[in-house]
């Protein structure tokens, strides 16, 4: 395991490829995190994190040149929406042999306004019912997904299922799937010693404050309670 540290940039290989693209090459460094991004200097039209371990697509710095992201062979299994306002010139997405499962994960790259081609190829995702039709739903401007050109008559077909009462009723799916996993992220952030079990969509607050955790649950029909333990950190 290693930081992605200023040195470690600086010291990577950087050179043109065969698309005289500014590349460079961060791979096999089994990096976890992304950071420290800014050391590039917005200098690379391609970046390339291939074989590492990072977990989650995000902490990107404001870039006005980068095109091409290859993240293949990670652990990514979340992708942050606020990432897409930093690579508004991104138009390259490599996923391939990853960990994301969630359609969700699909509409964090709703943010991404210039995204062509996106490759989520081995990652569990692609096995969800009409996996492929909710990326193109979802992705209009999308071109290539997982190396496969998107047909006028599949943009056609995806429209007509998301427009029935079954594709809607699959949006909603989605949309309450990815609200619940937000509000356990949510709890989950405060690592308390010990805490009043709530459900996940009941938490209306979560916040450590002078070393205490303050949390809320006010479930339709329950007593609502306010308890307050110490927490770990």
């Amino acid at each position: 395991m290693q930081r992605l540290t200023a040195d470690l940039i600086h010291n990577s290989r950087a050179f043109y490829n065969p698309l005289k693209e500014r590349q460079l090459d961060l791979r096999g460094y089994k990096l976890i995190v992304i950071e420290n991004l800014g050391a590039t200097e917005d200098q690379f039209d391609t970046l390339d994190m291939s074989d590492n371990e990072i977990k989650k697509l995000d902490n990107f710095p404001r870039s006005k040149r980068l095109r091409t992201l290859l993240l293949t062979n990670n652990h990514i299994t979340r992708i942050d929406p606020r990432a897409g306002k930093n690579l508004a010139t991104l138009q390259h997405l490599m996923l391939t042999n990853n960990r994301v499962a969630n359609l969700s994960e699909i509409d964090a790259l709703v943010a991404f306004p210039s995204l062509a081609t996106l490759s989520l190829v081995d990652n569990p995702v692609t096995q969800r019912p009409n996996y492929r039709a909710y990326a193109i739903h979802k992705l209009p401007q999308l071109k290539v997904l997982d190396f496969r050109k998107i047909k006028p008559r599949e943009r056609a077909a995806a429209e007509q299922l998301f427009a029935s009462g079954a594709g809607q009723d699959m949006l909603t799916a989605v949309q309450a799937a990815q609200q619940e996993a937000q509000s356990v992220r949510a709890l989950s952030a405060c690592v308390c010693a010990s805490f009043v079990p709530l459900c996940a969509p009941c938490v209306r607050c979560c916040s450590c404050v002078a070393g205490r955790v303050r949390s809320m649950c006010g479930c339709a029909g329950a007593t609502n309670q306010t308890s307050t333990r110490w927490c770990r950190r």
